[in-house]
């Protein structure tokens, strides 16, 4: 269940159990990918920054990104 009340569809690699990416109600036709499953993770830039009220000090977020405080809203 996400932060916002819509049901997570998470799929996970069936030899090791790595989460690869996801899909949310509400989100009709989009897919998350995580980048850590990817051989080449360079070939995937980032088009939005979420859940920036929880970023570390450490974390550089870039300002040109579309970002939310929590969860992505879709837009």
């Amino acid at each position: 269940m996400a932060n916002s009340g819509n049901l997570i569809n998470r799929r996970f690699c069936p030899k090791c159990g790595s989460a690869i990416f996801h899909t949310r109600a509400g989100l009709d036709g989009k897919i998350v990918v995580r980048t850590s499953s990817l051989h080449d993770p360079e070939i995937a830039k980032p088009n939005r920054a979420n859940y920036l009220s929880s970023a570390e000090s450490w974390d550089h977020i870039d300002p040109a990104l579309s970002s939310d405080e929590k969860m992505t809203t879709g837009k």
